[in-house]
């Protein structure tokens, strides 16, 4: 009886030792995943923070909008088609860039045990890039509409400089 209590002891000894030991390699594996998954997300961030840039927004806007005084003499709904074809595409896209950059920065952020200073710094640029863009998609709703009641040309050229101004990061005036 004493050799079977001892070989029952031994055996279940020999388990735990086994199940310790698989248990142990899988955490490793789960944190050497969850090492390269958060990799992934930094670089993933890295690149979309690139495309959050604001360099050529207002430009792309100046352009697609560059024809509207003479729009606004002629053909409002040429304007608006315009507008909703060309200027906002361009504000939507910016925007996706930018919230989908916040999203992996913030993700980044709250999964890393130390800090990243190139993500700490770039969440605030990339806060700011989408503040001018929400800030130029308001303008751009507010000439929408201004153009959809036909309002005066003077008010359009007012819109128009306020969406431009927003593009710009400048406040209108």
């Amino acid at each position: 009886m004493k050799k079977l209590v001892v070989t029952l002891a031994a055996i279940a000894l020999v388990l735990a030792m086994v199940l310790a030991g698989l248990l142990w390699h899988e955490s490793r594996l789960r944190g050497e995943r969850s090492r390269e998954v958060l990799e992934d997300t930094r670089e993933e961030a890295r690149k979309l923070v690139h495309l959050c840039e604001l360099d050529g927004f207002a430009t792309k806007i100046e352009m697609g909008t560059a024809r509207f005084f003479e729009y606004f003499h002629t053909d409002l709904a040429q304007a608006h088609q315009v507008l909703t074809g060309i200027v906002d595409p361009v504000i939507d896209t910016q925007n996706y860039a930018c919230r989908s950059a916040l999203a992996l920065v913030h993700d980044v952020q709250r999964d890393t045990e130390a800090p990243d200073r190139w993500i700490d710094n770039a969440a605030p640029k990339v806060e700011a890039n989408l503040a001018t863009v929400a800030r130029t998609r308001k303008a751009s709703d507010a000439l929408a509409t201004a153009l959809a009641t036909q309002t005066d040309v003077e008010t359009l050229k007012q819109r128009l400089d306020a969406l431009r101004a927003a593009a710009k990061g400048t406040v209108s005036p």
